[in-house]
């Protein structure tokens, strides 16, 4: 009557379901159970038999088969990070890029498993010559561990549950979900504060200082157990782009945010009449800048004031005669994201006790 009388787990024979069932089925359940021979034949529809599936053909998943899998997820689905865990190759990792740059997406890709910098820094620049715009991608390494399944069944002798090796994009991922919940697209899930994972035991490579800066460089981020805190966590947040203005992967998935956003407003004008005294004009103005008003007050945009940090423009040197004549209501807008503070520098200068500190 939906009261679970028991549980187990770790069971891997048939005969370990039916000893353990008739271990405790008489008297917790009231039930016992049998072991049936097998059969290759499906059972009729309602009829009392057994298959058991023991045979079969794993078949494989070439890296072309990455773009018509991609290609299910459409602007249906909304924006957000893509990955393919665990895959490594360029194919792969150049069609979840230009996917990303097609759908409004970040492609949050694994780099490979390997304690060589120089195979991930050739990795990101076989990438930024090979898509549309290496900005909508990101690769983080290296792999991670995390902990085990311990095994529960009684007739196995030894309990130990050795850790599991899985890719980053699970923990970026997922660092992401989390900020997002509460901050603009614009807070990086990066650093000890938000971007440390409480369930990862190790990482599987370390860089040197030499070569996490060459990866930074290049866009590949670094998982690490960071020193002094001793916790581990994405320790990089950029993205593959040639142009700097694109850099920090904060800025690449707000505008992800800032681009979904205003096309939402956009869509709350379509079909509206186009005024001749400019109504409709001074209207989507007011929209827009309220929105991005709302960036602003969170920090994401950069500027003294909400002037110095966003402009919009929908007067009369856009919206011409012309493009009225022809159905369209434009829009420019103007903004500045706030960066990220990716290096914190402190100076310590000692004076004698003698000397007083300059004001």
């Amino acid at each position: 009557n939906g009261v679970t009388l028991a549980t187990a787990f770790g069971l891997q024979t048939d005969a370990d379901v039916v000893n353990w069932i008739n271990g405790i089925g008489p008297t917790v359940a009231f039930c016992t159970a049998t072991l049936l021979s097998a059969t290759t034949i499906l059972p009729a529809s309602g009829a009392t038999a057994y298959v058991y599936l023991t045979g079969g053909t794993d078949v494989a998943v070439a890296d072309a088969d990455s773009a018509p899998a991609l290609a299910v997820f459409t602007d249906l689905f909304g924006t957000g990070q893509v990955s393919y865990p665990g895959v490594t190759t360029t194919t792969v990792y150049e069609n979840i890029t230009n996917h990303a740059l097609a759908f409004n997406r970040v492609a949050v890709l694994d780099g490979a498993n390997t304690a060589t910098a120089a195979t991930l820094l050739t990795a990101a620049s076989t990438i930024q010559s090979g898509v549309t715009d290496p900005s909508y991608g990101s690769i983080f390494a290296p792999w991670i561990q995390v902990p085990g399944l311990v095994n529960s069944n009684p007739s196995v002798p030894t309990k130990t549950a050795f850790p599991r090796t899985v890719p980053p994009c699970g923990l970026v991922a997922a660092r992401m979900a989390v900020m997002d919940a509460t901050n603009d697209c614009n807070v990086p899930a990066a650093g000890t504060k938000d971007g440390a994972s409480s369930y990862a035991v190790a990482v599987t490579q370390t860089y040197s200082s030499s070569d996490r800066g060459l990866l930074n460089s290049a866009g590949v981020n670094v998982i690490r157990t960071v020193p002094g805190v001793n916790v581990i966590a994405v320790y990089g947040y950029r993205s593959l782009s040639f142009n700097q203005a694109w850099n920090f992967l904060a800025n690449v998935r707000m505008r992800m945010q800032i681009t979904k956003d205003l096309d939402a407003l956009g869509e709350g004008f379509v079909f509206q009449e186009m005024d001749g005294k400019g109504l409709i004009f001074a209207a989507f103005a007011g929209s827009l800048a309220g929105q991005l008003n709302a960036y602003y007050a969170r920090g994401s945009l950069y500027g003294l004031t909400a002037n110095d940090a966003f402009a919009v423009n929908t007067g009369a040197s856009i919206n011409t005669p012309a493009t009225i004549a022809a159905g369209q209501l434009n829009a420019a807008v103007k903004l500045r994201m706030s960066p990220s503070a990716e290096f914190v520098t402190i100076n310590i200068t000692k004076y004698l006790s003698s000397t007083p500190l300059p004001v």
